[in-house]
């Protein structure tokens, strides 16, 4: 069911108009800059888009302003994933997948996140998140007792109106679209 959904939501992805995805980019980057405003945050995971998932420019912005120390995912070899120092002073290099990465040696552990912002494919309605099927944050976070805020951002199309959430699968505490918040 899920690599159904995964080919569906990649599909439907292509057919995005470019007008749409930066109107839509910016109002749910806004509305999730203030969302954010109402949070004591120190570290942020953000991540660097790829293929049709939402631009972090003016999130990212905003938490530089606020002197909020920033993280990106690195990919390591037998699906491991650890999160390193994201700013000006590191090199961004694509990873396999052509997804940009901090060359910074500088890494946290998720236990010190104050938020995440993970993007997906979908997000069922129970807030579980669908990814690309490699299964790198699933297992980034199985093993973290006290997790932290989860944000996800996404079109509302992704959001799909039945469950396929499995224990192990990430789950959102909230979800900002271009039409809506979603909370879980």
């Amino acid at each position: 069911m899920k690599n159904k959904l995964r080919k569906s939501y990649l599909s439907a992805s292509k057919k995005l108009k470019k007008n749409f995805i930066l109107d839509s980019s910016s109002l749910i980057q806004n509305t999730l800059t203030e969302e954010l405003s109402f949070l004591n945050l120190k570290n942020v995971l953000v991540y660097s888009p790829y293929k049709f998932e939402i631009n972090l420019d003016i999130v990212v912005k905003e938490l530089k302003k606020k002197s909020i120390d920033l993280y990106l995912p690195k990919i390591f070899p037998n699906k491991k994933m650890a999160f390193n120092d994201f700013n000006e002073k590191h090199n961004l290099l694509p990873n396999k997948y052509g997804i940009l990465e901090s060359d910074s040696n500088n890494y946290l552990h998720l236990d010190q996140f104050d938020l995440l912002i993970i993007p997906f494919l979908s997000v069922d309605k129970d807030g579980f998140r669908l990814g690309y099927g490699g299964g790198y944050f699933d297992r980034a976070l199985e093993k973290v007792f006290e997790k932290p805020i989860i944000f996800g951002i996404g079109y509302e199309y992704q959001i799909y109106t039945e469950s396929f959430g499995e224990p192990h699968d990430i789950k959102y505490d909230c979800v900002i679209t271009e039409e809506r918040i979603h909370r879980f």
